[in-house]
């Protein structure tokens, strides 16, 4: 009896101190089940924020390419993650960048975030968005503090400096002095054959697909949307054979093979005179042949001709948009091609030394065999680093038209950059050259000034009257990773990823 009592007495002492291991672990074990939750909410909030920045897309262009729209962006999100009546839910803050923020101070992140407002997305085109998700709602009665959990996450945006493909080719009627683009080229028919012809400019955006052009490497203009790969089309090329004083019509064909005899009549060089000057028959020189009306004057529904321009200066009106492109201009040619305008080189103004403000124009060609027949004011010289990764020694920016100037800043944002006599001991003329930054492509493909500031674009100038000559002028700002202060920048594709998962405490 006294056994089964002892017996008896253990086991209840083993049970009340099982009970009270069992109730100790209660609330842990509720804690540990909705921090669990909370955290999967949140990561429910990292779903819905990138859902919706990969959403954000534009209408197809003329070539049929989708591209992200940035005011659709979201600064913000928040949800539920479950339709039960649970508490459980969401809170998102999404935060833009020009450069990766993985591994930055919140100091740093602050300073260099994108102001973003709701409707209109970030205020420049980012590369990184930093999303900050936190699970909320859920309590667990007697646990001190709340249960939110937060994550991190760096989204990487897909880009490619390519831009979109293709631009308006405008033109105005040269009998009006100063007056503004009036026409655009449009091709009849997206197909072999086509002629080209002058549309009103209040009609350029009606039919994109004919109306987009590229300005290519290889000297051709072609229609955009039969470049674009998937299209299935072969490239179709503005092709058109002189005869003498005889204007003859342009028509569309397909592009000929880059090393064919026969391609010359499909080659043309934009000059600075704001002509496309054909190209002579042994793909040796300028032809003195030239894109027009040939017939002296532009009207809607005029056709585009080659002609040797006798008794006319209307081949003189065209003014490709940026997107169409800098044919063959780049470090090779001894121009410098913007990022953001990436169919404008850097060119001394009027190609006067002395005016008071540089600017970016449509890129000057030279088809010739000795390569010799650029502009001064187009050729600007530098030392890129070798194998165009790094950075370059502290060097002169300059050019020369018998006598050397050299590109002076003057440590001011917003500051012009122009030309000065060289001096070696001008901190103005003291330029860095930044080309492929491994570690960050928002340092990439910069000039950087002896004051520490980058070469970008400024303000239109308007050569002191209108502003019908529109072109964007040359300054120095704080480095910032915008597409505007890369200059010859390649091919850059970096493709969407999601990373730098890290849990706040």
């Amino acid at each position: 009896m006294i056994t089964a009592l002892l017996a008896i007495l253990v086991t209840a002492m083993f049970s009340i101190v099982m009970l009270g291991v069992i109730m100790s672990q209660i609330t842990p074990t509720q804690l540990q089940q909705a921090t669990t939750r909370t955290v999967f909410a949140a990561e429910a909030g990292v779903n819905a924020a990138v859902g919706q920045i990969r959403n954000a897309e534009d209408s197809p262009d003329g070539a049929g390419k989708v591209y992200g729209d940035v005011s659709q962006l979201p600064c913000t999100a928040t949800g539920t993650v479950s339709s039960s009546g649970t508490a459980l839910a969401y809170q998102v803050q999404i935060r833009y960048f020009t450069a990766d923020p993985t591994t930055q101070s919140d100091a740093w992140r602050a300073s260099h975030a994108l102001p973003c407002t709701a409707g209109y997305g970030p205020s420049a085109d980012p590369t990184h968005a930093l999303i900050e998700s936190s699970g909320t709602g859920l309590v667990v009665q007697n646990a001190p503090g709340d249960l939110d959990r937060t994550i991190e996450v760096v989204y990487t945006f897909q880009v490619s400096n390519s831009n979109i493909p293709g631009g308006y080719i405008f033109s105005w009627d040269r009998s009006t002095p100063g007056a503004p683009d009036r026409f655009c080229l449009e091709a009849t028919s997206v197909s072999a054959g086509a002629n080209v012809r002058y549309v009103a400019a209040a009609d350029c955006g009606d039919n994109d697909a004919r109306q987009l052009w590229v300005y290519d490497k290889d000297y051709r203009i072609k229609l955009a949307s039969s470049t674009v790969a998937s299209s299935g089309a072969d490239p179709l090329c503005v092709t058109a054979t002189p005869n003498g004083s005889t204007a003859v019509r342009a028509t569309l064909q397909l592009c000929d093979d880059a090393t064919s005899a026969s391609r010359w009549n499909q080659l043309w060089s934009w000059m600075g005179d704001a002509s496309w000057e054909g190209e002579n028959s042994d793909i040796s020189d300028y032809s003195s042949y030239y894109l027009s009306t040939g017939t002296g004057t532009i009207a809607v529904g005029s056709y585009l001709q080659v002609w040797n321009k006798t008794g006319s200066a209307e081949w003189q009106s065209y003014n490709p948009d940026p997107r169409v492109g800098a044919g063959r201009a780049g470090i090779d040619t001894h121009q410098i091609v913007n990022y953001y305008e990436f169919g404008r080189c850097a060119d001394v103004t009027h190609g006067t030394i002395g005016e008071s403000q540089m600017i970016v124009y449509p890129c000057k060609q030279d088809p010739s065999i000795a390569q010799t027949k650029l502009n001064w004011n187009h050729k600007w010289y530098y030392d890129e680093p070798t194998n165009k990764e790094g950075t370059s020694a502290v060097q002169q920016i300059y050019v020369n038209n018998g006598s050397k100037y050299c590109l002076t800043s003057t440590d001011s944002d917003g500051g012009f950059a122009t030309f000065k006599s060289c001096s070696s001991s001008n901190t103005g003329q003291k330029w860095t050259r930044y080309a492929e930054m491994l570690s960050s492509y928002s340092d990439s493909w910069v000039f950087k000034d002896g004051y520490g500031r980058c070469l970008d674009l400024g303000p239109w100038y308007h050569f002191g009257q209108s502003s019908q000559e529109s072109w964007s002028t040359l300054v120095t700002q704080q480095c910032n990773g915008t597409l505007s202060q890369k200059w010859n920048a390649p091919a850059d594709i970096s493709v969407a990823t999601l990373g730098g998962y890290w849990e706040l405490p």
